[in-house]
């Protein structure tokens, strides 16, 4: 996995995890351990007036609020500010007790409790404090107006300590996202997110052993120091990461919908600065962002000692353990040592790959005239690599003579690139209709790079991203750019989907139906995620563009219409 990525899914286990244990814990600080933030009643209903807009004929807004006044028997949340955000502030407080308090923009909190329909009919009268008690099973949930907020508790007593204007905890999120939540690590007592890890690895230490009981003793040692590693990656990140936010919204100009999932780490500390090296991520590989491809990945990232040093104690590990299990595989008779130093091989090419401290790469898939997937990387000790392939086939060909007419060694050469070729013949006449008589899988070699491609004459298409590649050299980019592009897969589906069943047609008119509404959304018909650099942290979103979401709406079960799109 890309090491930035990597980085960003254990800061999400972490810090997920931690936050729902939040309320085991114990802190004199009050600061929020969780913030979740909705940018208000108007925001919401504009988002879906935006998705009317865009798709031309549902009416999400009009049911949405339709179905609040059947709610509220036409009171439609009275005495609810609906220009202004929600939020819910989760901090910690004495005696490892949870301090939760929801804000309410009110302008008159009675009006709204009335407003809501609510077992026993009327709202109760406030007690003395102002206070309003409803109890929810074994909890009451006790809710006050102060100033323009309606703060909302389970216990009393923390009403009083609520701050008169709670925005400031959460305004900077509701400008960015219609919903939002924040996790504060830092604000969480080191003991509790020691606890946490503690107990979460007693929890996967167990699952693991019984399901793994007739594993052999080297695949459960190979997994014990797996989760050993990880768990130490666990409790450094633990005392390193200060927040993440993971928030949705709708691009008000574009009409894009994204969600985000950010991470930041502890100003100073190594996971900031694994981060803030993100921002010089360069590639040689920029040549597999193939103009009309289907689906294009360009990444890079970079290493620190740390990082190899981990990676190399997982080889090992896993070289040691699989070793031991070809000495105790019968069936392999006088070819185990063969199978040991083939494995050998491969273990040493990517530890050397590992030392370089730079990960670089590109892919596309490619769906024009006939489907191709090609992708190119960086890699050390190239010409091992090579020579263990092609001792690997040759051992193979000596029990299946029919595997050595398939494929072919030094097939082709261009700019130093060896490419050895198998082809595979496709003997079902509908899957030759899209792929070929055969399908071609190559791996090209150098001794710093790798290639591979299958499908229909893939070194084409590896030649072209080789070129484009060497006219852009050391290209700046996003640590991981995916761009989907969805207009040449509807097309793609369209075309090769059979009618032979009620099934597949109904699949092949939907297809059909949205190759023709993506042809006319103005380029705008792209998937991405794409992963940036910010101070002291990262930020992976994953972005659905204007034309993408209109043909969803366009195809939903009951959101049928005669656009002259799909005409």
């Amino acid at each position: 996995m890309n090491k930035p990525l990597r980085n960003m899914t254990i800061a999400f286990l972490l810090a997920t995890g931690v936050l729902v244990s939040a309320h085991q814990a114990a802190a004199a600080d009050p600061k929020p351990a969780l913030t979740i933030a909705f940018a208000g009643y108007d925001q919401f209903i504009g988002s879906l007036k935006a998705l009317d807009e865009l798709s031309g004929h549902t009416k999400l807004a009009a049911k949405a609020e339709g179905n609040i006044e059947l709610m509220t028997r036409g009171k439609g949340f009275a005495g609810l500010d609906k220009s202004r955000p929600w939020g819910i502030l989760v901090s910690l407080g004495e005696n490892d007790q949870p301090v939760v308090q929801g804000y309410l923009p009110v302008s008159d909190l009675k009006k709204l409790l009335a407003s809501i329909p609510r077992p026993g009919g009327e709202v109760p009268a406030a007690n003395a404090d102002g206070v309003y008690e409803f109890p929810m099973g074994a909890k009451t949930v006790n809710v006050k107006q102060k100033g323009k907020w309606a703060v909302l508790s389970d216990n009393a007593e923390t009403l009083n300590s609520a701050p008169a204007d709670p925005t400031p905890a959460f305004a900077d999120m509701t400008k960015s996202y219609l919903l939002s939540v924040r996790g504060s690590v830092q604000n969480i007592p080191e003991a509790s997110r020691a606890n946490f890890i503690k107990s979460l690895r007693g929890i996967v230490e167990f699952t693991l052993a019984m399901q793994q009981q007739s594993n052999s003793a080297e695949e459960r040692a190979l997994q014990s120091a797996s989760i050993k590693q990880l768990f130490a990656k666990l409790e450094t990140f633990s005392k390193e990461l200060d927040s993440l936010v993971i928030g949705v919204g709708l691009d008000p100009s574009s009409k894009a919908l994204f969600l985000d999932f950010e991470a930041r780490g502890v100003e100073g500390t190594k996971l900031a600065q694994k981060f803030d090296a993100m921002k010089d991520a360069k590639t040689d590989f920029a040549g597999f962002d193939v103009p009309g491809a289907a689906m294009t990945l360009l990444t890079s990232g970079t290493s620190d000692d740390e990082d190899v040093a981990d990676a190399k104690t997982t080889l090992a590990n896993f070289k040691a353990t699989a070793n031991k299990m070809l000495d105790s595989n019968e069936q392999l008779g006088d070819k185990r040592e063969m199978a040991k130093q083939l494995l050998g091989d491969l273990l040493d090419v990517a530890e050397k790959t590992v030392a370089l401290k730079k990960g670089d790469g590109g892919m596309a898939v490619v769906l024009d005239d006939g489907p191709v997937v090609v992708f190119g990387t960086r890699i050390a000790a190239g010409a091992k690599l090579e020579g263990a392939i092609k001792k690997l086939v040759k051992e193979l060909s000596a029990d299946e003579p029919k595997l050595a007419k398939l494929v072919t060694f030094d097939a082709e050469k261009y700019e130093g690139i060896n490419f050895h070729v198998a082809k595979i013949p496709i003997p079902d006449p509908k899957a030759a209709e899209v792929l070929g008589e055969s399908v071609q899988i190559v791996v090209g070699l150098s001794d710093s790079s790798l290639y591979f491609g299958a499908g229909k004459d893939p070194i084409a298409t590896i030649k072209k991203a080789i070129d484009a590649s060497k006219a852009a050299p050391g290209k700046a980019i996003n640590p991981v750019d995916l761009v989907i592009s969805a207009t040449p897969i509807a097309k793609f589906f369209a075309k090769v989907i059979q009618s032979d069943n009620p099934g597949d047609a109904q699949a092949k008119k939907n297809f059909t139906k949205a190759a023709a509404l993506l042809a006319k959304s103005g380029g705008k018909d792209h998937i991405t995620m794409t992963l940036k650099a910010i101070p002291h942290g990262a930020t992976l979103r994953l972005n659905v563009e204007s034309g993408v979401t209109k043909t969803i709406l366009n195809l939903l079960p009951g959101n049928d219409s005669d656009d002259s799109d799909e005409k």
